[in-house]
């Protein structure tokens, strides 16, 4: 998935989880999971995993050639 608004990437689910990264619109997120309005994931560009709201991100669109 992408990121379409600025979110921040955390170290768990919660309200009040750790951010461990700030995830800007364009990132790249490698979804593995999604419950209760969080996606889990690598955000490769940041080296990290961690929790982002699924509202924030957006499915990726393959360009056609």
């Amino acid at each position: 998935m992408v990121v379409a608004r600025a979110t921040p990437l955390k170290a768990g689910p919660a309200d009040n989880a750790e951010i461990v990264a700030m995830l800007a619109p364009g990132d790249i997120i490698e979804v593995l999971d999604l419950a209760h309005g969080q996606a889990w994931g690598k955000a490769p560009g940041h080296g990290l995993a961690g929790y982002a709201a699924r509202a924030d991100l957006e499915p990726v669109v393959p360009e056609r050639p």
